[in-house]
């Protein structure tokens, strides 16, 4: 008979502070826990602090596990597609960019994305437009678009963002 919890997935979001990715896996195994949800955050999963023989390796301790990484799970914290200005939406979709990239070596096959928001206090102008332009029409946007599909993992937005199907 299976555990309860091998009926639940379980998003890591508890562990980020207190846990390395690999000891939370382990950790949500031990509890019966077979299919996962990853939060990226520095010092638990974050892109640029693992090279390609520790995404091999995180890979490899999964499966060893029997464990499925559903998906990976972009922070809200410091990260904001909507952003009023271009330097945060381009420093967004490059990070994003590596969650992608990252979601394709560990053979995930979803990704969530909380595109951020636009701030209350800043209000549109009067023709409704925004002092810059809009993040999904950036090249950079484009891109990843295509990047995702090539690593066959899929995007869910939130349904916080304006034109969102999800």
């Amino acid at each position: 008979m299976s555990p309860p919890a091998a009926a639940f997935a379980c998003n890591t979001y508890s562990y980020t502070i207190t846990q390395t990715v690999t000891d939370c896996l382990t950790h949500l195994a031990e509890l019966g826990f077979r299919e996962v949800e990853l939060m990226m955050y520095p010092g638990h999963l974050w892109p640029p602090e693992i090279g390609a023989r520790a995404r091999r390796a995180l890979r490899r301790h999964t499966e060893s596990l029997g464990t499925r990484v559903a998906t990976l799970n972009m922070p809200n914290v410091d990260m904001n597609v909507a952003g009023a200005t271009p330097e945060m939406r381009r420093y967004t979709l490059g990070l994003l960019q590596g969650i992608v990239d990252l979601a394709g070596d560990l053979g995930v096959p979803g990704i969530v994305i909380g595109p951020g928001k636009p701030i209350r206090c800043f209000p549109l102008r009067a023709n409704g437009s925004s002092a810059t332009s809009s993040p999904r029409s950036t090249p950079s946007c484009r891109t990843r678009k295509r990047r995702v599909r090539r690593c066959g993992s899929k995007t869910c937005r939130s349904p916080s963002c304006p034109g969102s199907t999800s």
